[in-house]
């Protein structure tokens, strides 16, 4: 009996977007099967991309999705979306002079928060809050109701993080 091989990638997968990292192209690898193969049989390839503009595309290092770097830097299966956040605990320069009960207070208010003052996405917020990932303003009162939180970010595809710490932002 036969069995058919099937490739370990997903074949109708479009990675969109440049996928930083030091992937560098790959000549002799001219369709995305050779490109996906020639990388597994390499012990130096760590990760791969294939795409009609460029060809094959192999290196070492690579992050998917929620990339640091931001929207033109990103890598992944769908087209990233803005973050919506905020700080509600003062955060170095950003609140100097502020005192951090003034500053709880405005940024948990409905009439006064800010959800725009971190549209880039930050880390250090844990995982996903799926109670909260409603909506940017289910994912601030979440975060305003815990005092622990210092600030949080809302994602229409990703959903609600929040935590006591934040950077990278």
């Amino acid at each position: 009996r036969l069995h058919r091989l099937l490739p370990p990638w997903k074949t109708n997968e479009n990675l969109q977007g440049k996928c930083p990292g030091d992937l560098k192209p790959y000549n002799e690898a001219p369709t995305l099967s050779a490109c996906g193969a020639s990388c597994c049989a390499n012990p130096d390839c760590i990760a791969w991309q294939y795409r009609q503009d460029v060809g094959c595309l192999q290196g070492k290092d690579i992050r998917l999705g929620q990339e640091k770097d931001g929207p033109a830097a990103w890598c992944s299966d769908h087209p990233p979306h803005r973050w919506q956040g905020q700080y509600i605990k003062p955060h170095g320069d950003k609140h100097k002079g502020i005192d951090e009960k003034d500053l709880r207070k405005s940024a948990c208010s409905e009439t006064t928060w800010n959800p725009s003052e971190e549209i880039g996405q930050c880390f250090g917020l844990g995982d996903v809050k799926k109670g909260a990932s409603g909506s940017a303003m289910e994912c601030m009162m979440a975060c305003c109701g815990d005092e622990k939180c210092g600030a949080w970010q809302w994602n229409k595809e990703l959903g609600c993080f929040y935590g006591g710490g934040v950077h990278s932002c």
